[in-house]
């Protein structure tokens, strides 16, 4: 998959709760934060105990309802890209009613990083993005070396990057190397936000590894160390030792339950009706950068796909309309094509005539048919297919064979045609 070019906008990552919705923007190499009230459609299911979490009682209408919901939240962020301070602001507020994006009266405080530092510190700006994998996880080049960018862009993910910071310690400490080495802490603003590890290679956990995985949750344990992520989304193998993804899992054992629910976690992750079950999910290497584009450009090539809608979705107002007009130009044209057709299929002499021959017979009917018309009413009128003469076509079928009958206003006769049969009176 084409990694899309930094000087395009790009919409990253969407997360919606009960009272908040969250849209990561990147661009320039920059990732915003834009901030809005709860989505309507689940903003009606909100509790003061739900910890902003959507609510089981749901409905499938109402998460139809949010997407386009959401889909109106990225119009109106599409349209207020220019007033974005990629560098200066990374946060920023959505008015649905005003339709715009404020700022920020002064800088939003966000949860500080304790844990001390004992590594390089490594400007934000001095590493380069090249992929996106979710706005915790990303990949970038620093001083000419690919990294693993673990970015905490809020309060929550902040306190995950101080416990991945202690985590990685205490491996450490125990001579345990289920962790990808940190080569730096990133900081904005002389605050850690962040830090860079080596570059995630190998493999994500299988079936086959059930020996080595065992073994590292005993000398975990043995550390007095437990791990929250023994699944298939949080082991990786590189050159035959388990890595851990989720270093923020890595806590200290506070009794004896702690131990157990690792070691449910590995016997279901290698249950015996899992063996020869590949393991779906990618590899950091291997991982897509998930966007969606939200700038309307003439070249095809800069329409990349979308990783959350469809691009007719994301597509600008002026642009959707454009295809509607195109849409209705081709419907039109096809209408003409097949009235032009009608018309020519509809002719006096072809209803009436069988095998090239016209019979008297039905000549004179034919006459009769158009005589019995209304004079004020032209050819064309008379034989539309809702006219005075084809709305009263009705099509018989004899003995298999489909025949088309027309029967006049005045007279009711019948006038017969059928393909290769001869229909004159006998």
């Amino acid at each position: 998959m084409a990694t899309v070019s930094p000087h395009v906008p790009v919409l990253v990552e969407t997360l919606c709760g009960s009272n908040v919705t969250l849209y990561g923007l990147r661009m320039f190499g920059h990732v915003v934060i834009v901030q809005a009230d709860g989505l309507p459609a689940y903003a009606q299911y909100q509790r003061p105990d739900d910890m902003g979490c959507v609510s089981h009682d749901t409905t499938f209408q109402d998460l139809l309802d949010s997407q386009k919901e959401r889909l109106q939240d990225i119009e109106i962020i599409q349209t207020q890209l220019k007033v974005i301070k990629w560098q200066a602001c990374p946060w920023m507020y959505l008015q649905r009613k005003g339709r715009r994006l404020i700022e920020p009266p002064r800088n939003r405080k966000m949860y500080s990083v304790a844990y001390p530092a004992w590594a390089t510190l490594i400007e934000e700006e001095d590493i380069v993005l090249t992929k996106v994998i979710d706005l915790y996880h990303r990949q970038g080049i620093w001083k000419g070396t690919p990294v693993e960018f673990i970015r905490g862009w809020n309060d929550d993910y902040l306190r995950h990057i101080e416990q991945g910071m202690r985590a990685y310690r205490q491996l450490k400490r125990n001579d345990l190397d289920f962790s990808f080495e940190i080569l730096g802490h990133v900081v904005n603003d002389g605050k850690i936000v962040g830090y860079v590890t080596e570059q995630m290679t190998g493999r994500m956990v299988e079936y086959c590894d059930r020996a080595i995985v065992y073994s590292a949750v005993a000398r975990l344990h043995s550390a007095g160390l437990t791990y929250t992520s023994f699944c298939d989304t949080g082991l990786m193998v590189c050159d035959g030792q388990v890595k851990f993804l989720n270093l923020a899992g890595v806590r200290p054992v506070t009794d004896e339950h702690d131990m157990k629910l690792d070691w449910e976690q590995v016997e279901d992750l290698f249950a015996p009706d899992r063996r020869g079950v590949p393991n779906m999910w990618r590899a950091p290497k291997d991982a897509e950068d998930q966007f969606t584009v939200l700038t309307i450009v003439p070249d095809p090539d800069r329409l990349f796909e979308s990783t959350y809608f469809s691009m007719t979705q994301i597509l600008s107002v002026a642009f959707q309309k454009w295809q509607e007009k195109c849409h209705r130009d081709d419907v039109r044209r096809d209408r003409r094509t097949r009235r032009a057709a009608a018309r020519e299929d509809w002719d006096v002499s072809t209803v009436c005539s069988s095998n090239g021959a016209l019979s008297k017979a039905g000549s004179s009917r034919a006459t009769s048919i158009l005589s019995d018309a209304p004079s004020s009413v032209s050819t064309v009128a008379r034989f539309h297919p809702y006219g005075a003469i084809m709305r009263n076509r009705i099509q018989i079928f004899n003995d298999g064979i489909e025949t088309s009958t027309v029967i006049s206003e005045g007279t009711r006769t019948l006038v017969a045609s059928s393909r290769g049969v001869s229909l004159a009176p006998s």
